[in-house]
């Protein structure tokens, strides 16, 4: 997987983020514009994989990747403590479980609006 890639993958599903404001402005006007584009995920189309990408801020990290339910799931970092997850309307979570009970509910840390690459 290539993290930045603008083109289409063959076997690659890329997904590509914005702040929840811009999603919103982008529900009503369209214009959903590259520019904006804060995160990156891309996860195999295949069944086996079972490892993505997530790229924030210039740096691509390896994630592990899972469909829960409906929702799908980038889990990555040293202790695998950061994740996001899409909903199927696109709306996204960014969530760091440092410092989390076992068990404890959070809140995301932020939101994003996501759709695929096209």
């Amino acid at each position: 997987m290539t993290g930045e890639s603008s083109e289409e993958i063959p076997g690659i599903q890329q997904w590509r983020c914005i702040s929840w404001f811009d999603w919103a402005i982008y529900k009503v006007e369209g214009g959903f514009s590259d520019q904006k584009v804060l995160v990156r995920l891309q996860r195999p189309v295949d069944e086996e994989g079972r490892l993505g990408e997530v790229t924030v801020a210039g740096t691509t990290h390896t994630a592990f990747f899972a469909i829960e339910g409906v929702n799908l799931r980038w889990q990555f970092g040293d202790h695998s403590q950061y994740a996001f997850i899409i909903r199927p309307d696109g709306s996204a979570g960014y969530y760091d479980f440092s410092g989390v009970e076992e068990g404890e509910k959070i809140e995301p840390n932020q939101t994003y609006g996501c759709k695929t690459k096209k």
